[in-house]
């Protein structure tokens, strides 16, 4: 279900926004051109319905003020009030008028018809906006069948011109289409834009790690491996087989690039497979695909909680990893039988579980869940899509 947020700024778009500003435009162009005739015909009108008239020129007003810099609310609002309130004068201006020639005036509300059978392309679909035009072109011939019992002088004339007014609703429409599509477009180039600079912005992220990663992390993991006796045999181990992973720079990955499912899988099998761990692999055969970058982010993150079960847990654990064809997922489980620990403890600074795990997982379009507790393992489960 659509957010209600969401909802209204849709009805307010850019380009919307734009089309409401010239059908808005256009009626006070319409509404300067049809003074003389306000002014002429406004002593024959009821009061009521000249203080609505005048109400629906000052929203017109308004709008042409405001509809850069209203909220979607109040303009949608506005939008719906001004063909609504329109069409209510138009349907009872026969009845308002009191001059002795009633049989030969058009009334000088009128002039703004092509104003009112534009606004609902704002807030209705084309075919309901021609459906609501049509009626409001018919609508001051009707008047004068409903309070006169009859037609007037003018009447087939004037329903045909008024019905003339369609044409600036067919202009709108296309100029509405045309608008979107390009609006449309240039959302695509400026998404495409903000992709690469992230990318761009990733891979120089990549490279800063990288030159930390072999110049302090490296040495670090020799001098581990280099010690006898302490740290303890499996630590020593897992330095040596993450010595040996870092020392193999991959290949930067094309955030476009996709592979099957199955083979992401394998390759984080084979990636794992120089850690003190229990691997299991379960593939079951799907023509699903996975893209290479949250292959390689599933595969970083399981290694990770591979490393901090032998760290944390004193422990080799076991990992599965799965693919399911119904529903096409990939899966991957990280169990230990150590003490365990408690997720709301840890210090806020500890940023394994929170970035190089969940943040890892969640940013490559994947979940994570972590269910642990003092003195009964750990299991993380990766998941992915979401």
């Amino acid at each position: 279900m659509t957010p209600p947020s969401l909802a209204l700024a849709s009805l307010a778009s850019p380009p919307q926004r734009t089309i409401g500003t010239l059908i808005t435009a256009g009626g006070l162009l319409l509404t300067v051109a049809n003074l003389p005739a306000a002014i002429a015909q406004t002593p024959h009108f009821s009061p009521a319905w000249s203080a609505g008239a005048i109400a629906c020129i000052a929203l017109i007003a308004a709008l042409s003020v405001g509809s850069r810099r209203l909220p979607a609310r109040a303009l949608h609002v506005l939008w719906i009030t001004v063909p609504t309130l329109g069409a209510l004068l138009l349907a009872t201006w026969a009845g308002a008028y009191h001059g002795a020639d009633l049989d030969t005036v058009d009334p000088w509300l009128r002039g703004l018809l092509p104003a009112f059978i534009c606004y609902p392309i704002l807030f209705v679909g084309r075919v309901a906006s021609v459906v609501l035009a049509v009626g409001l072109c018919l609508l001051p011939g009707a008047s004068t069948l409903v309070f006169l019992g009859e037609p007037t002088s003018l009447f087939a004339s004037n329903t045909v011109v008024h019905l003339g007014n369609l044409m600036f609703l067919a202009i709108m429409i296309g100029l509405s289409q045309r608008l979107h599509d390009v609006y449309a477009r240039e959302s695509e180039v400026r998404e495409a834009r903000r992709r690469e600079v992230w990318a761009h912005t990733h891979t120089e992220r990549q490279r800063a790690v990288a030159r930390l990663v072999h110049d302090d992390v490296l040495a670090s993991l020799s001098a581990a491996v280099a010690v006898e006796g302490d740290p303890p045999p499996v630590l020593r181990d897992a330095a040596a087989a993450a010595l040996a992973v870092m020392s193999a720079t991959p290949a930067p990955l094309d955030a476009d690039d996709v592979i099957p499912l199955a083979d992401g899988a394998r390759a984080i099998h084979e990636s794992l497979s120089e850690l003190p761990a229990d691997l299991e692999l379960c593939i079951e055969p799907t023509a699903a695909t996975i893209p290479a970058t949250a292959a390689s982010a599933l595969g970083l993150a399981a290694a990770e909680a591979v490393r901090n079960a032998v760290r944390h847990a004193r422990t080799r654990p076991w990992v599965t990893i799965a693919v399911a064809d119904d529903p096409s997922a990939l899966r991957i489980d990280i169990e230990d039988d150590g003490p365990g620990f408690d997720q709301t403890a840890l210090p806020a600074d500890r940023l394994g579980v929170r970035e190089s795990i969940v943040g890892r997982v969640e940013d490559a379009g994947g979940r994570c869940e972590i269910d642990s507790s003092p003195a009964r393992g750990s299991r993380v489960s990766l998941r992915w899509p979401r």
